[in-house]
């Protein structure tokens, strides 16, 4: 396939998963400088290892939110947790995704990535104008238990850690 074709095949991609608006702010973002950049974005990104087939969208999708978490940059994040939702993912599902870059990735990442989950998520429901299936008020309690981990390891009372542990199981 010629690369002026993948770019292009990338680009509808793009779109599809993050809408046309989404997508032509980021294409614009840096101007005429940062040009080159989208082009590598659309033909590689999307055009070539998002086109594949291996594996889901979606799956490709929760792996893209655990990288973005783990490495602590909210703002693509935001942008992978949209088209998560848009293309399937459940808010479960970007939770047990979320708990597992708690576990290997580190709390402050994932307290981080949760803010930014239950924010997209309220904004999906808000948008598409239905309640999805999720827990609004059982979500924050969870990030409140977090919260309350961080400080007991802070703190560093063993006691404290494992009743909170407990609490969280």
């Amino acid at each position: 396939m010629e690369i002026k074709d993948q770019a292009e095949k990338g680009l509808k991609l793009r779109k599809e998963l993050f809408g046309e608006k989404a997508v032509a702010e980021r294409m614009n973002a840096f101007g005429d400088f940062g040009e080159p950049l989208q082009h590598i974005i659309n033909a590689y990104s999307y055009g070539d290892v998002w086109s594949r087939n291996a594996v889901s969208l979606g799956v490709k999708s929760l792996a893209m939110i655990a990288m973005m978490a783990a490495a602590n940059r909210p703002q693509e994040l935001r942008v992978h947790l949209k088209g998560a939702l848009k293309n399937g993912c459940t808010p479960e599902e970007i939770r047990e995704i979320l708990l597992l870059v708690a576990l290997y990735c580190g709390i402050p990442a994932a307290n981080e990535a949760h803010r930014a989950a239950m924010c997209e998520c309220d904004n999906a429901t808000k948008s598409i104008g239905q309640t999805m299936q999720y827990n609004v008020p059982q979500l924050r309690a969870f990030v409140l238990q977090i919260s309350k981990f961080i400080t007991c390891i802070r703190l560093n009372s063993a006691a404290l850690v494992e009743q909170d542990v407990l609490a969280i199981m």
